[in-house]
């Protein structure tokens, strides 16, 4: 059977344990975006730490999740919320899954045409919402390419064309090695940079097989477009830019390269985390759950407390009996148990006591009373 400790200890686990998860699910949210695929608070393998790192130390890199220590809540912003002056900002958009708003699309709109930078990189995400928006008719292709160029599987692409050796984004790099990617479909005035190879395709059915149908390369990966008086940068493998990808050929140089010149006489650079998948209950306690106060919180936990109090402890019951006795409402009861009674309980508990010092203790105990 279990002991009254015990059980008490189970009791207080599940009340305490129920109120407590609502308060740490909203700061759970920030461990949730340090695993999601992209993002730069990613440490990990398949997040972007690396890369957010290096262009801190290259220019002013404003965050876009906050910590208010005043209401001890984490928050989201779109890019939106910042006034990006175009003259000397950048807007980098790596792995979008969430949709876009048309007023996003409209500020993206105004900022790249006044002059700002925007990195687009994208495989099967929601890239071509922003660029269809913005009336441009390059797109990523969604369909994974494969190649027989390739390290490990075709689905790792090995880079070694560059239509322009002397471009600040491919001097000197030798070789990309690119991990699942897309493909580009690029209108007439942007500048490719990159290409698979002449062995390459288009795996519309994910087979993995060449099929006699599907469209061979070589295929853009890389490329530029002038937009008004700025530039897109599309980029159709966001995974080259993974932590985990670093060692590979000359991705850690093209990393550096591309930092460089995305940031070529800007100064700002925002990189968006608002388009983020993130998982659907964390989302919804985030949403929820960071609006609420510190005393709200505090109450909740308060509350558990009296619950706990009340179903599981005679504290409250003992309590107001006291307070009854105090102001005279009721006399104070006395448990009188009988010398006999307690000699047989003992008894029937311990059959190896001696009955007669039993009740010898107690009459000497009583006397002392």
């Amino acid at each position: 059977m279990m002991s009254h400790t015990i059980k008490r200890l189970y009791q207080s686990v599940v009340v305490f344990g129920l109120a407590g998860f609502f308060i740490v699910l909203a700061s759970v949210n920030i461990y949730v975006i340090n695993t999601t695929d992209f993002s730069m608070y990613n440490s990990g393998w398949n997040g972007c730490s690396s890369f957010a790192l290096e262009t801190k130390e290259k220019g002013e890199f404003q965050l876009t999740i906050t910590y208010d220590y005043g209401t001890s809540t984490i928050e989201q912003k779109s890019f939106i919320s910042y006034e990006l002056d175009p003259a000397t900002s950048c807007l980098f958009i790596i792995g979008p899954k969430t949709p876009f708003s048309n007023e996003e699309i409209n500020y993206v709109h105004t900022f790249v045409s006044k002059g700002g930078r925007l990195f687009l990189a994208d495989d099967f995400g929601s890239g071509n919402m922003l660029l269809k928006g913005l009336n441009t008719t390059s797109r990523f292709s969604r369909n994974l390419v494969l190649d027989l160029s390739f390290e490990k599987n075709a689905s790792f692409v090995a880079l070694f064309s560059f239509s322009n050796v002397s471009h600040p984004l491919t001097e000197n790099i030798s070789s990309i090695l690119l991990n699942y990617p897309s493909s580009l479909q690029l209108s007439n005035n942007a500048l490719p940079l990159a290409f698979s190879s002449d062995m390459s395709w288009l795996d519309a059915n994910l087979n993995g097989k060449k099929e006699e149908n599907e469209p061979r390369g070589p295929f853009p990966v890389l490329a530029v477009e002038p937009y008004g008086n700025g530039s897109i940068i599309c980029l159709s493998d966001p995974s080259v830019l993974i932590n985990s990808m670093d060692p590979y050929f000359s991705n850690k140089e093209f990393r550096s390269q591309l930092i460089n010149f995305l940031l070529q006489g800007k100064q700002h650079v925002i990189i968006d985390e608002s388009h983020r998948d993130m998982p659907v209950p964390f989302q919804m306690g985030y949403q929820i759950i960071s609006d609420i106060s510190p005393l709200f919180k505090i109450s909740i936990l308060l509350l558990a407390v009296i619950v706990f109090l009340v179903l599981f402890t005679s504290i409250p019951k003992d309590l107001v009996t006291y307070l009854f006795y105090v102001m005279g409402l009721k006399e104070k009861e006395t448990k009188r148990v009988s010398i006999s009674s307690l000699v047989h309980e003992l008894s029937q508990k311990h059959p190896n006591w001696d009955k007669t010092k039993i009740q010898a203790l107690i009459e000497r105990m009583n006397r002392y009373e």
